[in-house]
């Protein structure tokens, strides 16, 4: 659940994308080559499709130093190839200075949420992605996880692929129309 910190950040990041002002958003996982580049690849994907490309800025991070510089898993290219999801990837690590960059910032699980929070990262803007998945409105925090498919089978990448692409979808509901706003 949303705090209520979080949901009036939220009402006021709304209102910005409904005046077409500038949005920021930033994805977390832990090593920032599988779930929060295909994260910000359906963003700027949905995006595109919804014409919001002009007023929104999407980036990706990990909270760990294992891949910077890396492209993305392989896995995580033919996975996005197969939905016609276009993804141009170099991980970078998260740094203290997100804050100041970013409106929202949407950690893959509650690990990366913990890492950004003692990070200094505000609680206010630091939202686990799948709490926009409408079908996890109802759920806590320990149970929307995105699992990271790193060590698993390829069918981990299209379970992941599924949850990002419905909380991507959410979060533009939440924030660019009346849907999901209760």
């Amino acid at each position: 659940m949303l705090s209520p910190a979080q949901s009036l950040h939220l009402e006021a990041l709304a209102a910005k994308a409904r005046a077409h002002q500038p949005i920021t958003l930033l994805c977390v996982c832990l090593g920032n080559i599988c779930r929060s580049p295909l994260a910000k690849a359906l963003l700027q994907h949905h995006a595109n499709a919804r014409g919001l490309a002009p007023v929104l800025t999407i980036d990706s991070c990990g909270t760990g130093s294992w891949h910077v510089g890396a492209d993305a898993d392989p896995r995580t290219h033919l996975i996005a190839a197969k939905h016609a999801v276009v993804l141009s990837h170099v991980a970078r690590q998260v740094d203290e200075h997100e804050d100041h960059r970013f409106d929202l910032i949407l950690p893959m699980d509650q690990r990366n949420l913990a890492d950004l929070l003692d990070l200094g990262l505000p609680a206010e803007r630091t939202m686990l992605f799948r709490r926009f998945d409408p079908s996890c409105a109802a759920l806590p925090d320990h149970k929307i996880d995105v699992p990271d498919p790193y060590y698993g089978a390829h069918d981990g990448f299209q379970t992941v692929f599924d949850m990002l692409d419905a909380a991507t979808q959410g979060l533009f509901d939440r924030l660019y129309t009346d849907k999901a706003r209760q």
